[in-house]
């Protein structure tokens, strides 16, 4: 427990001094609440920051918390699917992956009326994608 503690510290300064990845972990942690109680809004927070900085697993995360709409996170589909190319074109094969799965079934209405219609060739472009980088998941809905 006190070293979760100390490394929640330690990415706290390294965030607020300007250091991304430290925001990126720190953002995550929230996101996944283990470690602390989730607060999906700082993750929110945080995470934007790192995709900002190009940070392709933060992309990732911040479109998941968007897509699902939950805890506090008003959900934004488009933003969400605009997350997740921009993941998946920095390399997060996962990000690809969330984004074939977007495709697959369509999305359900976000809290704005916004969709995304269903196109499964792009969907299976996105998990040929995924699964020629490695991405078992991919491979597995491909």
């Amino acid at each position: 427990k006190g070293a979760h503690k100390k490394a929640i510290q330690l990415y706290k300064k390294a965030c607020d001094a300007g250091a991304t990845a430290g925001c990126v972990n720190l953002g995550m942690i929230y996101d996944d609440g283990n470690v602390v109680k989730r607060d999906a809004p700082k993750a929110a927070e945080l995470l934007k920051r790192g995709c900002d900085d190009d940070f392709a697993i933060s992309c990732r995360r911040l479109g998941l918390l968007l897509y699902l709409g939950e805890s506090g996170v008003k959900s934004d589909v488009l933003k969400a699917v605009e997350l997740f190319k921009k993941a998946c074109d920095g390399g997060e094969m996962d990000g690809c992956v969330d984004l074939g799965n977007t495709y697959t079934k369509g999305s359900t209405r976000d809290s704005k009326g916004n969709a995304i219609a269903e196109d499964l060739p792009k969907a299976l472009e996105l998990f040929k994608k995924a699964c020629d980088a490695g991405e078992e998941d991919g491979c597995d809905k491909y």
